[in-house]
């Protein structure tokens, strides 16, 4: 009876380890110290991470006790393969903590589908500390913004996730390429508050340039 009893408590330790893949995961997530680096996590568990410029590639599974398994398809001497993360997912972030390299952590946000809010499309969103610095959003995801006057208007790429905005800047205008910022539009007034520097908060007037719809 004892041996029957063992090899149930094992067979229920077994299940509670097995590999599953968390439909919660699915998704592109955007690093909150750069969201131009993201991890893509796809439905069959496959993915890809990384720049844009550079993906690399991956499989994926987790289990019931919170841990992350990921597999690489390349790697180059002396780099870890599979890799063992802790994680747990709040609203839409998510936290992986390494069980491999101690101190590793990183906090990634839901990237979403990608919205081009029409109340942001078609203005010219002028700074209120200098009128000359505009924003101008397109609903194609192209955006410029910058001092308009001299020349150094800025080409950036834009998409919204609810009330975030995501920003690619290629000069990294901001200290890092992948931006992010909680934006809200009232009485053509666009108040932008970063997510990712505390206290920075901007605000601009709109004047309307071409309807939403048009480009």
């Amino acid at each position: 009876m004892k041996k029957i009893f063992a090899i149930f408590a094992i067979f229920i330790f077994l299940s509670a380890c097995s590999t599953q893949l968390y439909d919660g995961l699915v998704g592109t997530w955007h690093w909150s110290g750069d969201a131009a680096l993201s991890y893509t996590f796809n439905a069959d568990g496959t993915g890809e991470r990384g720049f844009p410029e550079v993906r690399e590639g991956f499989v994926w599974n987790t289990n019931s006790r919170g841990h992350l398994n990921i597999e690489r398809n390349f790697v180059v001497q002396g780099e870890i393969r599979e890799e063992r993360w802790n994680f747990s997912i709040d609203g839409d972030a998510l936290t992986i903590r390494s069980r491999q390299a101690a101190g590793a952590e990183f906090v990634y946000l839901l990237g979403g589908a990608g919205e081009f809010p029409p109340e942001l499309v078609g203005m010219a969103w002028q700074w209120d500390e200098h009128e000359d610095f505009v924003y101008i959003f397109f609903a194609d995801g192209t955006a410029r913004r910058g001092l308009f006057g001299d020349g150094a208007a800025e080409e950036i790429t834009w998409f919204a996730n609810g009330s975030r905005l995501h920003i690619f800047s290629s000069g990294e205008t901001f200290g890092v390429r992948g931006e992010m910022w909680t934006f809200s539009v009232e009485n053509d007034v666009l108040t932008l508050k970063s997510e990712q520097w505390a206290e920075r908060i901007y605000t601009y007037r709109g004047f309307r340039l071409f309807s939403a719809d048009a480009q």
